[in-house]
């Protein structure tokens, strides 16, 4: 996979807000934007050109674009970050993920709604991933919305409901293998015909990171646990578990980081496969095809080193471990899966430390892939 990203056009974020223009900054004294405000709001725009090309996909056009409100110095900012692709053999995908602080940061309102039509591969689910080599093509089709609005119930702790509704389908699928049938449709997999996801609960988190959109020190701990019945075409209870640690490195040089991240998932009952806990992709091991392991249980550990470079670029040396299993009791000390890789970050706004990420990771299954992504994956 060869991903290119074309930076022209943010050489640094537009601001824009209302007000008194504060004094002019030489610019070779500061390169941050020019800042005007009015009863300390700042509005800032990021737009991202995104140029790419993959073998599955061919080339791929899209423009991100992030905004970032701060209104009180003292709370953390608020966020919206829209997303646009299309690629030559007709994918696309689109979103919007926003999140505020409200009420002087009582409230952590986030929401994401997302409608994807993508081609992707079936490996299978469990041990079938390994042996014998079972690959399947089919176009991912998703269109979903979540609300998870977060009420702090301590300094660090927030407490709130999760709702979840999706429709999933599996169109147009065919082996990859010559005179193979579809497994997808012969095994009947949960998900393989459109089904309705419906997923309601909620979520408990305690974080104690500083900053918040690319920490330098803290911890955060992270539950989730979902039902989905009500309406849905099947019947599953979900758990999610995850805990990070930013620890500075006592080094001669400064903001030297080290980044901890633990996660286990697991879903109780029979949900599509579309939702199942799995490795691989941006943001649990890179270096893995999406989904390249599927299962109802996942255990994943990584690890980042962050160092800053030169003015406004930075890099990061990453590595994880993970399997996924049926139950509690099928993980095997010889089924661990390894990848790990590089990569580079780039500062679009020092003010809010928002962080543009190209990442290159490796595994054994799936060789190089590239990544591309805001903030980190952790």
């Amino acid at each position: 996979m060869l991903l290119l990203l074309s930076f022209f056009l943010i050489g640094a974020p537009l601001q824009l807000t209302a007000g008194e223009p504060v004094p002019e900054i030489d610019p070779e004294l500061d390169i941050e934007p020019l800042v005007e405000q009015q009863d300390d709001v700042v509005v800032e725009y990021v737009p991202i050109p995104v140029l790419g090309r993959t073998p599955e996909l061919g080339w791929m056009f899209g423009m991100a674009l992030f905004i970032v409100v701060q209104s009180n110095p003292e709370t953390p900012a608020s966020t919206i970050a829209f997303n646009g692709i299309y690629t030559t053999t007709g994918a696309y995908a689109l979103s919007i993920a926003p999140q505020f602080y409200l009420f002087e940061d009582f409230v952590n309102l986030r929401a994401n709604a997302a409608w994807r039509s993508i081609p992707s591969d079936y490996y299978g689910i469990g041990r079938e991933q390994r042996e014998p080599r079972f690959e399947e093509r089919y176009v991912e089709e998703v269109r979903e919305l979540t609300l998870n609005p977060m009420f702090r119930v301590s300094p660090q702790g927030r407490l709130g409901p999760v709702l979840r509704i999706a429709t999933v389908a599996a169109d147009e699928p065919e082996s990859k293998q010559r005179g193979m049938e579809s497994r997808l449709l012969a095994d009947e997999v949960p998900g393989a015909n459109t089904s309705s996801v419906v997923e309601f609960g909620a979520a408990l988190s305690w974080d104690s990171r500083e900053p918040l959109l690319d920490p330098y020190y803290g911890q955060s701990l992270e539950l989730l646990g979902t039902v989905s019945n009500l309406g849905a075409s099947y019947d599953y209870t979900r758990f999610d578990l995850q805990a990070t640690h930013i620890q500075p490195l006592a080094l001669p040089l400064p903001d030297h980081r080290l980044a901890l991240h633990g996660v286990y998932q697991f879903i109780d009952g029979t949900a599509p496969f579309q939702v199942l806990p799995q490795l691989g992709g941006e943001a649990v091991l890179r270096g893995l095809a999406q989904g390249r392991y599927k299962d109802y249980h996942m255990a994943a550990f990584q690890a980042e080193y962050r160092f800053p470079l030169i003015l406004r670029l930075g890099a990061v040396l990453f590595g994880g471990v993970g399997q996924t299993a049926p139950n509690a009791d099928s993980f095997t000390a010889d089924e661990w899966v390894l990848a790990g890789g590089a990569g580079l970050r780039f500062a679009v706004s020092t003010a809010q430390r928002l962080n543009i990420r190209i990442d290159v990771g490796y595994s054994d299954d799936d060789g190089v892939n590239f990544y591309i992504g805001a903030m980190e994956a952790f």
